[in-house]
């Protein structure tokens, strides 16, 4: 399954392997790999960091159990990919 992530200013599309919350600041999504580490969106506080993360998760775990739909946020088709677009904060 590849996830692709669009990162939350709309300015970086990447195919991500590891996300972690924290980093340089608790309350920010991030990918990490060996080669670069990227902010995809920061939030007002490490729990809603967490739940954005969740719901990545549970896109990602549909597609196990669908071919194609559609939310505001995720995009899925094949049960391959995963289109994620960060949410803004508020």
């Amino acid at each position: 399954m590849e996830l692709w992530v669009r990162s939350q200013d709309k300015i970086r599309l990447i195919k991500t392997e590891h996300l972690i919350v924290g980093g340089t600041y608790e309350n920010e999504i991030k990918e990490e790999s060996d080669v670069f580490s990227t902010s995809l969106g920061t939030y007002k506080t490490k729990e809603r960091a967490l739940e954005v993360l969740d719901e990545i998760q549970h896109y990602m775990a549909k597609t196990l159990d669908s071919i194609i739909y559609q939310t505001d946020n995720c995009i899925v088709g094949c049960s391959t990919l995963v289109l994620y677009q960060m949410p803004k904060e508020w």
